[in-house]
């Protein structure tokens, strides 16, 4: 992957997933979540933090890029439960 930074494996915090309950949107639950991983991974001495969002999923982009997340690259995966999907993959120097 073409990372703008280029850490060891080490000093990477990676978000596989992250949902939150439809019953429980538009609460702040995954900006607060998300604030904690970056604070975590600072006081762990990470030089960034990578996940992925679904290309279509327009409030959780909205979300990550809110909070300093940059587009590093969009990739077009198989998943199980959608077939062929396309995904922006985000960086954030902490």
């Amino acid at each position: 992957m073409p990372w703008k930074m280029n850490p060891a494996d080490d000093e990477v915090s990676v978000v596989h997933i992250l949902c939150v309950a439809p019953e429980f949107q538009k609460k702040g639950i995954a900006a607060r979540t998300m604030r904690a991983v970056i604070e975590m991974s600072r006081e762990s001495g990470k030089k960034a933090v990578h996940l992925d969002a679904l290309k279509c999923n327009t409030p959780a982009r909205r979300l990550y890029e809110s909070l300093g997340f940059s587009p590093a690259a969009e990739r077009n995966w198989h998943t199980e439960n959608a077939g062929q999907t396309d995904f922006v993959l985000y960086e954030l120097e902490v």
